[in-house]
C-alpha cells in the first residue's frame, strides 16, 4: 500500500499525494473547527456513550456550526453503535462544543471496531482535520476528522489473551479464530521464510524470533537479510504478520512463536532478480514455509501488456521454476516447504492470477484478500488458482486495514514502529502465520496435505455472492463452496482454528510430489474463434481415469492478434467451470484489454479439487470483441491429485447445518462402497453425536446427519467438543480428539482413542464380563462371552459398564481422589463418596478445595479429634500412609510447617496423599482401574 519504486512488488498504490482534502469555507471565516478522537470500553450491555470535543480555535463574536456525521467503518451503525446526523453550534464567545454517540454493548468477544467523524459544511468557520489516532501511537493516513474506537472487554472462558496492547487492533487474528488456535498451537520450531526487502531485526517486536544467523542475502546466499535500501520497509511488515513476538508490547503475530528466517532481495526488476528468486527457493528447501508477497501483476499497471511474463516454460524463467520444483519435491526432507504466495493488487487494472506462473503454480498456495467483513477487498486479484483467501484490509490505511510492525524509528514508513498497511501482500502472511500453526500441531504433513486442509476449513464469506458447489462429495454432505461468478477467494476465508484441529487429526502417508497422480490428455482442434461471439468455440477431452483430482494446468495455444478480446473457461465432467483468462488487462488502463498476441501459456485451477476426474472436460474460447479473428489451436490437460480409493473419508465443518437445510441432500451421508469409510468432525468445536450403528440419530454442529440404508460407516474423529461417538458392529475405530468425550464400543474389535480431555468408553455388558489389561500406551478389553469382541483403548480416563465405572485416571481425578482416602482417613473410599469427589475434580475443583473439605469433614474429626495438635496429624498421615510412626526428622519437619503456618492441613494432607510412597502403595488397587459411582 505504500510507495515503493520496485514495479516487482504487489502493494497498494492508492494513498494520497496529500494528506488533507478540500473542505467547505467561508472566506470571512477565521476561526476553525477540529474534533478529538475518542476511545470507550464497549460494556455487555445497558447505556453507555463516547462523548467528542470539538473546539473552535478562537472565539468569536457571532455563531458559529458544522455538520457533525458518523461513518461506519470496522463498526456498524445499529449494530455497534448508533449513529449520529447532528448540526452543532458554538455559541458567539464559546471555543466547545460536544457530540454524543451511544455504544451498543454485547457479550462477545470481538476486535476493537472503529467508525469516522465527519465533520461539513461549517458556518463561519473553516474545518481542520485530525489525524490523532484514538490507539495512542499507531499513525492512520485516513481523512476521518476523528476516530470512535470501541474497545471490547469480553473473552472465552479460559482464555488468556496476550497483554500486547495493539492485539485488539489486529481485527485479522479474530476474524481468521487465530486467537483461539494459539490454544493449540503457536508456530513454535518452525521455521517461516521471508522472501522480501528483509527484516529489520532491531524492531522490538521481531528481534526475538529473527533467526539472524540463517537469513541470507538471496543473489548470493551470503549471511544477510537486513534492509539494504532506505525503501526496503515491505519485509519487515510482512514479517509482523507472521511472527511478531508475544512479549506484553507493540502487536503479537498470527505464530508468534515461529522462527522468522529472512531471504533478502530488493524486490526490483534487476538483471538479477531471477537469479535471486531461484536461490531463495534452493535455500527454502530447509525452511518449513517460505511467503512470497510479490509478483509480477503491478507491471499491468503502468502498461496493459504484461500478461504471461512469468512463463515457466521461458529460458529466462526456467530455472526459477525448476527450483520452485525442488523445494517441493524435497524441501522438508521430501515433505515439501510450503509456499504461500499473494495474489496481487492489480484487480482494476485487468489482473488475474492466471496470467502469472508464480500465482497459478501447483506447488504454491495463492492467497486473495478480503476485508474487515470478509468481502473481497477491491484491489485483489482474482483467479481460478487462488486456493483460499485471507483479510489483506479495504486498501483505506486505517483501523479496516492490517496492523504490523515498520522499520524502527525514522527508517520506515510511519513515524512510529507501527503502521497500517492494506494489499495482499498482508493476506498472504496470515496464512504463513496459519501454516506454521498447522505444522506444529502435526509436522508429518505433506505440502499437498496443507493445501487441502486449508481448503476444506475455510469458509464463506457471508457478503459475497455467487457462491456454489462443485463437484466433490466429501465436503459437508456435498462439494465444496466457491464463488463461481468473481473466482476471487477461492475456497473461502482461512479459518486458522478448524485448520489446527484438522491438522492435528491428520492421517495417512503424507502427500507429497514424490506420490502425485497425473492424468495427461490433449487435443488439436484447429477451428476459428467466431469474431464477438458468446459461444465461441469448444475443445473436448475424455478421460477415464478415476483419479480424484486436486488441480488442474491447463496449456493452451490460440492464435490471435488481440487477446484482450478473448475469454477461456475450463468445465470439468462435474459442471464445475473455472475462467482462466477472461479479457487480460482489460480495467483501468484499456476498455479493450492487452493487445499482445498469441496465447501459448500453461493455467491452473483448484476449483475441482475433490472432484473425480472422470468424464469429458472442456476448455471454451470466445472472442467478446470484434475487429480481430484467431484460431483455437491445441490444448492440453494435466490433472494431478490421487488415487482413487476405496476408503473414504467425509469431512464436516460449522457451515454444516446452513448448507443441509438449503440442499437437504447434504444431510444424508450415502456411501455404498466396500470400503472403511470416516466421519472426520475435527474441525469442529460442538458437542457433536456420531452414531456409526444408525440406531440413534447423528449430529454435527447441530445439525441432523442420517447415515444412508446400504451405508457402513466404521470409523469417526470427533472434535474439540464433549462428542459422543458410537461404534457399529463391524468394528470402529473412533478418535475423540480433545474435550471430554464419550467412546461406546461395539459388537466388533473396536479401537478407542480418547484424546485431550477426561473420556469414557462404554460397554454394554456387566464389569465382570469384560477383563481389563494394562498396555503401555493404554489398556486391552476384552469381553469374555466375545459378544463385544476384543477392544483397544488409548487416552481414555473412564470405562463405564452397565453396573459399573471404573476410573484408568490413576494420575488424574480418579487417583487424586482415592489416594486422599487412604492419605486423611487410612481406609478405601466408598463408591459414592469418591464418585461424588471425582465429579468435582471433572468439573474444575482445585485439588486443595477438595482436601480443605476433607480436613473439614465430620469424619475427619472424628479420627484425629475436634481440635488436633500438629503432632496428632503428623503421625496419623504417616500411619496413613507409611503405615508407621514417623520419623524424629519427618516429624519435626512436618509440625514445624503446620505450626508456623507455611502450610495448612490441606497442603500436608496433599503432600502425603500425592507422595511417591502413597502412589507407589497403592498400585495393587489402583492399576486395573478404580471402580467409583458416578454422582449426579
Amino acid at each position: 500500500m505504500r510507495f515503493l519504486k520496485g514495479i516487482f512488488l504487489l502493494s497498494d498504490h492508492n494513498c494520497p499525494t496529500t494528506p488533507f482534502r478540500a473542505r467547505e469555507t467561508m472566506a470571512t471565516a477565521t476561526a476553525s473547527v477540529s474534533i478529538a478522537s475518542q476511545s470507550v470500553i464497549e460494556g455487555n450491555s445497558g447505556a453507555k456513550s463516547m462523548v467528542f470535543t470539538l473546539t473552535l480555535s478562537a472565539a468569536t463574536p457571532y455563531s458559529v456550526s458544522v455538520q457533525v456525521d458518523t461513518r461506519d467503518s470496522t463498526a456498524v451503525a445499529g449494530v455497534d453503535y448508533q449513529a449520529v446526523r447532528q448540526r452543532v453550534s458554538f455559541a458567539p464567545g464559546s471555543t466547545t462544543a460536544t457530540v454524543t454517540v451511544p455504544v451498543i454493548g454485547n457479550s462477545a468477544m470481538q476486535p476493537a471496531r472503529a467508525f469516522e467523524i465527519h465533520l461539513s459544511n461549517a458556518i463561519n468557520a473553516t474545518i481542520t482535520p485530525n489525524f490523532s489516532d484514538a490507539a495512542g501511537a499507531v499513525q492512520s493516513y485516513a481523512q476521518a476528522d476523528a476516530w470512535g474506537l470501541i474497545f471490547d472487554n469480553d473473552s472465552y472462558a479460559g482464555w488468556a489473551p496476550p497483554a500486547d496492547p495493539y492485539l485488539q487492533l489486529e481485527w485479522y487474528l479474530y476474524n481468521t479464530r487465530t486467537v483461539l488456535a494459539w490454544a493449540l498451537a503457536t508456530g513454535k520450531g518452525v521455521k517461516v521464510g521471508v522472501l522480501d526487502q528483509g527484516i529489520d531485526a532491531n524492531h522490538p517486536d521481531l528481534a526475538a524470533n529473527d533467526d539472524v544467523a540463517l537469513s541470507r542475502i538471496s543473489y548470493t546466499l551470503q549471511p544477510g537479510g537486513a534492509p539494504a535500501g532506505n525503501g526496503d520497509n515491505h519485509g519487515t511488515s510482512v514479517a509482523g504478520v507472521i511472527a511478531a513476538a508475544r512479549d506484553g508490547s507493540g502487536m503479537v503475530g498470527v505464530a508468534y512463536d515461529a522462527q522468522l528466517v529472512s531471504i533478502y532481495t530488493a524486490l526490483s526488476l534487476s538483471p538479477q532478480y531471477l537469479s535471486e528468486i531461484a536461490n531463495a527457493f534452493r535455500y527454502a528447501a530447509a525452511l518449513d514455509v517460505l511467503n512470497n508477497s510479490w509478483g509480477f501483476g503491478n507491471l499491468l499497471n503502468q502498461g496493459a501488456n504484461w500478461a504471461f511474463l512469468d512463463n515457466a516454460h521461458d529460458a529466462r524463467f526456467a530455472p526459477a521454476f525448476q527450483a520452485l520444483h525442488d523445494l517441493a519435491a524435497s524441501g522438508r526432507n521430501g515433505l515439501g516447504t510450503v509456499v504461500v504466495q499473494s495474489a496481487g493488487n492489480s484487480y482494476s487494472y485487468g489482473d488475474d492470477t492466471n496470467l502469472h506462473n508464480f500465482q497459478n503454480s501447483r506447488y504454491i498456495i495463492t492467497v486473495g484478500a478480503t476485508d474487515y467483513f470478509g468481502t473481497s477487498s477491491s484491489f485483489s486479484t482474482t483467479g481460478a488458482s487462488i486456493l483460499v483467501s485471507a483479510p489483506g484490509g479495504a486498501g483505506h490505511r486505517d483501523f479496516a486495514s492490517i496492523l504490523t510492525t515498520d522499520r524502527a524509528g525514522a527508517a520506515g514508513n510511519s513515524t512510529g514502529d507501527y503502521a497500517f498497511e492494506d494489499g495482499t501482500s498482508f493476506a498472504s502472511p496470515i496464512v504463513s502465520g496459519i501454516v506454521a500453526l498447522m505444522l506444529e500441531a502435526n509436522p508429518r504433513l505433506g505440502y499437498r496435505d496443507v493445501q487441502q486442509i486449508l481448503a476444506y476449513t475455510a469458509h464463506q464469506t457471508s457478503v459475497d455472492s455467487g457462491w456454489t458447489s462443485n463437484g466433490a462429495a466429501d465436503w459437508n454432505g456435498g462439494g465444496l463452496a466457491y464463488n463461481a461468478v468473481a473466482q476471487s477467494s477461492g475456497f473461502g476465508q482461512v479459518d486458522a482454528l478448524a485448520a489446527v484441529r484438522l491438522a492435528a487429526a491428520w492421517q495417512g502417508t503424507p502427500q507429497t510430489v514424490a506420490n502425485t497422480v497425473d492424468v495427461l490428455g490433449a487435443q488439436v482442434v484447429n477451428q476459428a474463434i467466431p469474431d464477438n461471439d458468446r459461444h465461441g468455440v469448444t475443445g473436448s477431452i475424455a478421460v477415464t481415469s478415476s483419479m480424484v483430482v486436486e488441480r488442474a494446468d491447463v496449456s493452451v495455444n490460440l492464435t490471435h492478434p488481440f487477446i484482450g478480446d478473448l475469454e477461456v473457461a475450463l468445465k470439468s465432467p462435474s459442471g464445475t467451470i473455472s475462467y482462466l483468462m477472461y479479457r487480460p488487462s482489460q480495467g483501468a488502463l484499456s476498455a479493450y484489454g492487452s493487445s499482445q498476441h498469441d496465447v501459448h501459456f500453461t493455467f491452473d485451477t483448484v476449483l475441482d479439487w475433490g472432484e473425480t476426474a472422470t468424464g469429458t472436460w472442456s476448455l471454451n474460447v470466445r472472442d467478446l470483441e470484434g475487429g480481430d479473428v484467431g484460431v483455437f489451436n491445441d490444448w492440453s490437460i494435466d490433472l494431478t491429485g490421487h488415487a482413487a480409493a476405496p476408503d473414504h473419508t467425509y469431512f464436516y465443518t460449522y457451515e454444516f447445518p446452513q448448507l443441509a437445510a438449503a440442499d437437504p441432500r447434504r444431510a444424508v451421508l450415502s456411501d455404498p462402497g466396500a470400503g472403511v469409510h470416516t466421519i472426520n468432525a475435527a474441525a469442529l468445536s460442538g458437542n457433536n453425536r456420531i452414531d456409526l450403528s444408525g440406531a440413534t440419530a447423528s449430529s454435527i454442529n447441530g445439525g441432523k446427519l442420517a447415515i444412508a440404508d446400504g451405508t457402513t460407516i466404521r470409523n469417526a474423529c470427533g472434535g474439540e467438543g464433549n462428542d459422543v461417538l458410537i461404534a457399529n458392529a463391524a468394528g470402529s475405530a473412533l478418535r475423540g480428539m480433545g474435550g471430554n468425550d464419550t467412546l461406546a464400543s461395539g459388537a466388533g474389535n473396536d479401537t478407542l482413542d480418547g484424546g485431550a480431555g477426561t473420556d469414557t468408553a462404554i460397554f454394554s455388558g456387566t464389569r465382570a464380563r469384560y477383563t481389563v489389561a494394562r498396555t503401555g500406551s493404554g489398556c486391552t478389553v476384552q469381553d469374555t462371552s466375545g459378544a463385544d469382541g476384543v477392544d483397544q483403548l488409548s487416552n481414555i480416563e473412564r470405562l463405564q459398564f452397565a453396573d459399573a465405572t471404573v476410573g484408568l485416571d490413576v494420575g488424574g481425578a480418579a487417583g487424586q481422589a482415592y489416594r486422599l482416602y487412604q492419605a486423611a482417613f487410612g481406609r478405601t473410599p466408598d463408591p459414592g463418596g469418591l464418585g461424588y469427589w471425582i465429579c468435582q475434580l471433572d468439573h474444575g475443583i482445585a485439588l486443595k478445595q477438595v482436601a480443605s473439605s476433607f480436613a473439614g469433614s465430620a469424619e475427619f474429626q472424628a479420627l484425629y479429634g475436634a481440635h488436633p495438635d500438629s503432632a496428632d496429624i503428623v503421625t496419623r498421615f504417616y500411619g496413613n500412609v507409611l503405615h508407621r510412626a514417623p520419623d524424629a526428622a519427618g516429624a519435626a519437619y512436618w509440625t514445624n510447617v503446620l505450626d508456623s503456618h507455611a502450610a495448612d492441613v490441606a497442603d500436608v494432607l496433599i503432600s502425603f496423599s500425592e507422595s511417591a510412597e502413597n502412589v507407589a502403595a497403592l498400585v495393587g488397587a489402583t492399576q486395573n482401574g478404580i471402580a467409583y459411582t458416578p454422582y449426579g
